[in-house]
Formats: structure tokens, sequence, C-alpha cells
């Protein structure tokens, strides 16, 4: 429930032009993260660790869709 909640509110945001900020973690995090570029909105992630110790480490290739369209 919690990733079809986050996906939903994250690409009605995104349609209304909010960008969506969130921690970058698995989960509902990711998953608001998705959902905003698949909404072809903005978004931010906020890292807990530097880029140089990217965790978690399957979520950089998202981190890098960010920077390039979020």
């Amino acid at each position: 429930y919690g990733l079809a909640a986050a996906a939903r509110l994250s690409t009605e945001l995104a349609e209304a032009g909010v960008t969506v900020v969130s921690g970058l973690a698995r989960g509902v995090d990711g998953e608001a993260h998705r959902a905003a570029l698949k909404a072809g909105g903005r978004t931010v992630g906020i890292l807990g660790s530097g880029w140089d110790r990217f965790y978690p480490r399957e979520h950089r290739p998202l981190a890098e869709k960010i920077i390039q369209r979020g």
C-alpha cells in the first residue's frame, strides 16, 4: 500500500508543478522519485552519505536520472 500511495501522491504533486523531495532510501522514497520523474516533474534526493559512499547502491542509477532530469 505504501509504495502505491507514494507513487500516486508523487505523480499528482509532480503534475501540479510541485518538486518532490525525499531521501533516496529503499521503499517509498525511491518510488516517490521514480513516479515524479515518470510524470515529467522535478525531484530532489537528499543523500545521507556522500556521493563516494552512495547508499543504497542500487539507487545510484536513479540518482543519476534525477541529476539529468529531476
